[in-house]
């Protein structure tokens, strides 16, 4: 049965008032409700999420366990799990304690943007993709190299915050528990909820790159990927070969830039990346509209002959690419064994 939320708070107040003050709600879906609290024994604010039917259904078993032992900046993790009796009710009902994400989902992160002035959001938008987009890449490659997939990547499923220091966004994910309400998901096993995963971060950029002169070229690229890490890869590159999602002046195109990103080009095939085709399309693209296709061609042509003179050039470039990304890697192991 379905209980009113005035009880469910009402009986949780009683039982963990001590611990806990509630206060303000954050949101509402089709399983449950969250509010902000105040732990009072560790003087943190928490979220604190409860359940329509009092007691928590598979999927919410499924996002504890996970989000509780996968420690992760860029993930919204689980403290604990508290219980409390609800007059009616035969089992115990439950309150989910996470760790309180401020900001916005990028649901209405993306409708605050779209409201503001062209200009305003020119300056903001390339930021925003590359941020928000590279976040949300690393802690779903994260998450999937753990094993796990999400499986209900959406933009409500991922908070948006702004450094009021920095001025840089920051994306965190959040509910891992969709299959509390949507049947098509509550038996999927974690291999196709990966691959879910996969298609639904192409998406979610996508949603960042509205109104880009550039969007039809990234998805493209994105598209090419199998892997949340090669996804991310992509956008990077992707990111570098426009310069600009809202639209760089002619003059960024310049030969240094070229320089750079066939040299990074050539790194990539070595490598053996999947999004290569795609990428070398959206730099015939961004060269043809900022007229530096000669420039384009020219640089080509003087990395082909480097490379044809010293042999070591491209081997080292990829071995320094794959050291670094590997130090990457070791370091958030450490990283997330050390907060476990």
């Amino acid at each position: 049965m379905t209980i009113e939320t005035s009880e469910i708070l009402a009986a949780f107040s009683r039982q963990h008032g001590d611990h806990y003050r509630v206060a303000e709600p954050l949101g509402e879906g089709g399983s449950g409700f969250t509010h902000r609290a105040h732990d009072l024994r560790r003087d943190i604010d928490v979220c604190l999420k409860f359940f329509l039917h009092g007691g928590a259904p598979s999927g919410a078993r499924r996002d504890w366990r996970i989000t509780s032992n996968l420690k992760h900046p860029l993930i919204a993790d689980t403290f604990s799990v508290e219980h409390f009796v609800i007059h009616g009710l035969s089992e115990p009902a439950v309150a989910v304690v996470s760790r309180l994400i401020p900001g916005d989902t990028l649901e209405a992160a993306i409708d605050k943007f779209r409201n503001l002035p062209t200009d305003q959001k020119c300056a903001l938008h390339h930021g925003l993709v590359q941020q928000v987009g590279g976040d949300i890449c690393s802690a779903v490659r994260d998450c999937h190299s753990d094993g796990h997939g999400h499986g209900d990547l959406s933009e409500r499923n991922v908070m948006v915050s702004r450094d009021p220091k920095t001025h840089q966004s920051r994306a965190t994910i959040i509910d891992f528990d969709n299959a509390t309400y949507k049947p098509e998901l509550r038996d999927l096993q974690e291999g196709p909820r990966i691959e879910k995963d996969i298609r639904s971060l192409v998406r979610l950029v996508g949603i960042l790159t509205f109104d880009s002169k550039w969007h039809d070229g990234v998805q493209s690229v994105l598209r090419s990927c199998t892997t949340a890490q090669s996804v991310g890869e992509a956008l990077e590159t992707a990111l570098l070969i426009v310069r600009d999602v809202s639209g760089a002046a002619s003059e960024r195109f310049d030969r240094v830039h070229w320089n750079g990103i066939v040299s990074a080009d050539a790194v990539t095939a070595m490598m053996g990346a999947e999004y290569r085709k795609a990428t070398q399309e959206l730099m015939r693209s961004a060269a043809a509209e900022s007229n530096s296709t000669a420039v384009l061609e020219s640089a080509r042509s003087a990395l082909l002959h480097r490379v044809q003179t010293d042999p070591n050039f491209p081997t080292v470039s990829m071995s320094m690419t794959t050291h670094s990304r590997r130090d990457e890697e070791a370091a958030m192991r450490l990283v997330t064994k050390d907060r476990g």
